[in-house]
């Protein structure tokens, strides 16, 4: 049997809101989803510290994006945090490369 894992409508929120932020930050970044899912991956307390060496480009400090209780949220919900991302991701990156071609 398959189970469809999605986000609550705050988790949706959270992420939302996060991403729009960083588009008005970087707007060429490719990799503010990998950044929101490592970062929120290096808060959970059974985070593998060799995995997070090899990933540490992409933590970023999220408490300039969430208070402690927005980030246990996004934690709870890690699960389909990573399947939205990983979904969304390459999306964002096709639609970031548009950009950039186009102003060229």
């Amino acid at each position: 049997m398959t189970q469809f894992v999605t986000l609550s409508d705050k988790a949706q929120a959270l992420v939302n809101n996060y991403v729009n932020s960083s588009i008005s930050k970087s707007p060429f970044d490719s990799n503010i989803f990998k950044k929101l899912l490592v970062s929120v991956y290096a808060r959970k307390s059974k985070a593998d510290s060799e995995l997070l060496h090899v990933l540490n480009r992409y933590i970023i400090d999220l408490s300039a994006y969430y208070t402690s209780e927005e980030l246990d949220v996004l934690i709870a919900e890690f699960s389909a945090l990573a399947i939205y991302c990983h979904q969304h991701d390459d999306v964002f990156y096709n639609s970031s490369n548009d950009r950039k071609t186009s102003s060229c």
